[in-house]
């Protein structure tokens, strides 16, 4: 017949005056809370009204709630009687930290002696007076004992009277929950090399990184979508594996920049928890959903090469076409394009920036030369500047003001991207913000000036009217465009079906209500 399984987790019956003790809330009355002393069996103690807060009281259950556990220091204890009182407005934030990292090594261990007494048969009292109570008087703490116990069981039990066989038991359960577990750490780096030879370059930087690693410590880079990447690695020692990831980081900078790449860290090493684990997780089924929908063979697969590629580089020459109608563009010193959503996370993958490098020059689909865009490009990144509408000349390093928000999306459509301009002294001219709604079509605001403080512009959406005649106008010019488009010689590849079309016409009505312009 099995004993008794339940017990106090220290060697004393009652805590002592000026103890710090965890206590579960069992009853709001009238005089105080009535509470549960957890690591003494659960017997009863009390928190008087006066004890609850330093601060006049005006919702008790703002103060302590039925259910929860609380930190409480011993005021008196009634050894004959039973009584304790207890505050807890005597509890500093340091005592509460200190008890909460007692408890739970208690807890630990009595979770261990519960599982062993319940399959040695034992009663669990009289088996902490014969093995954990001594550990405690040894070593401070049973917990402590225990870890020691994982290398060194013959140091720890010497002088124990306890069967060989409730040892064993013991060992394999102190092996089973207090074996130390490897910690993930990772890191979230933007990697690039607009050189000839860049993606070779970033392999061997790659190679370079992970040769950095350790046995205890191996260190290993994983794609998420180029550019941006996540370096990842297992360790028992957090800070050993933190200080072995920054040096891996470092050797892959310095390899990256001798081919003219760069580097830019996202995220420091650090230890992540589940739920940046599952939102990686989730990041990257995402984008495998989005490459699988993009190398579909059905009737639609080429509205996405139009979100990525066609919609973008009109949405850069009419930026473009803005700031001469606006007469800013002799005052252009320099570009920053931030790309959102589903033109960060793939938008490399399909030429997303080199479509709107292209557009910013002045190009449309329709002239630009596609085998010289690579030459272009690379030109691009080794000057660190481009040429507006072909005529004038700024500063644009893509390493830098080339931005991928991949965790961000516009509010108003997943495809967004935004343009500003800037002047000498580094002063915002003017600022839109464009939407690749598929088709090649692109819905945008005009583009707006900047005043004063630099606010970027954000128009009021909550405000809606009616179809103008000026949406209607613009809805016919869109649908003829998109009658043109399908039966172009010019651009073979795009093929939109009716339900397709109907759509993008739906998108575009939608926008001309709030005098959005559409740019065919």
């Amino acid at each position: 017949m099995s004993g008794r399984l339940s017990c106090r987790m220290y060697a004393s019956k009652f805590p002592e005056v000026d103890d710090l003790v965890m206590v579960n809330v069992r009853q709001i009355a009238e005089m105080g809370a009535y509470v549960q002393l957890l690591e003494y069996d659960n017997i009863e103690g009390m928190i008087l009204l006066s004890e609850l807060s330093r601060r006049r009281i005006r919702s008790i259950q703002k103060l302590i709630r039925v259910g929860k556990n609380e930190v409480v220091v011993v005021l008196r204890v009634d050894k004959e009687k039973g009584y304790i009182d207890l505050s807890k407005r005597r509890v500093s934030a340091t005592d509460i930290a200190k008890c909460e990292e007692r408890y739970n090594k208690s807890k630990a261990v009595h979770s261990i002696m519960s599982t062993v007494a319940k399959k040695e048969n034992k009663d669990m009292e009289a088996l902490y007076e014969q093995l954990a109570w001594p550990l405690y008087a040894k070593y401070g703490h049973a917990y402590d004992a225990f870890k020691v116990a994982l290398n060194e069981p013959e140091k720890v039990f010497e002088g124990l009277d306890i069967p060989e066989s409730t040892k064993e038991e013991l060992l394999n359960n102190i092996k089973r929950r207090l074996t130390p577990q490897p910690i993930k750490i990772r890191a979230d780096i933007e990697v690039t090399c607009f050189d000839y030879e860049g993606i070779d370059a970033i392999k061997t930087a790659f190679k370079e990184a992970e040769a950095v690693s350790l046995p205890e410590v191996p260190i290993r880079v994983k794609l998420v979508a180029p550019p941006l990447y996540v370096m990842i690695t297992n360790a028992l020692d957090k800070q050993l594996g933190i200080d072995t990831m920054e040096k891996a980081i470092q050797v892959l900078e310095e390899s990256i920049k001798k081919s003219n790449g760069n580097m830019v860290t996202k995220m420091s090493p650090k230890a992540v928890t589940e739920a940046d684990d599952m939102e990686l997780d989730q990041l990257l089924a995402r984008i495998d959903k989005e490459n699988a929908e993009v190398s579909g063979d059905d009737d639609d697969s080429g509205s996405d090469a139009d979100i990525h590629t066609v919609g973008p580089m009109r949405a850069a020459r009419i930026f473009v076409t803005d700031l001469k109608h606006h007469h800013i563009l002799g005052k252009v010193a320099s570009l920053k394009v931030d790309l959102f959503g589903s033109l960060a996370l793939t938008g490399i993958g399909h030429g997303t920036p080199d479509a709107i490098l292209m557009g910013m020059e002045g190009e449309s689909p329709v002239t630009v030369e596609s085998s010289t865009i690579q030459s272009r490009k690379k030109a691009i990144g080794q000057r660190c500047a481009l040429t507006l509408d072909s005529t004038r000349r700024i500063a644009f390093d893509p390493a830098k003001d080339l931005v991928y928000h991949f965790f961000e999306s516009l509010p108003q459509h997943p495809n967004g991207m935004r343009f500003c301009v800037f002047d000498e002294q580094g002063d915002l001219l003017a600022t839109n913000e464009y939407f690749s709604i598929g088709g090649g079509f692109v819905v945008n605001d005009r583009t707006q000036l900047a005043h004063g403080d630099n606010a970027f512009y954000m128009e009021d959406t909550s405000k809606t009217s009616p179809a103008t005649p000026e949406a209607e106008t613009i809805l016919v010019t869109a649908e003829k465009l998109a009658d043109e488009i399908v039966s172009s010689g010019n651009e073979p590849s795009i093929k939109v079906s009716n339900e397709k079309l109907n759509a993008v016409k739906a998108a575009v009505l939608a926008a001309a209500t709030n005098k959005p312009k559409v740019i065919p």
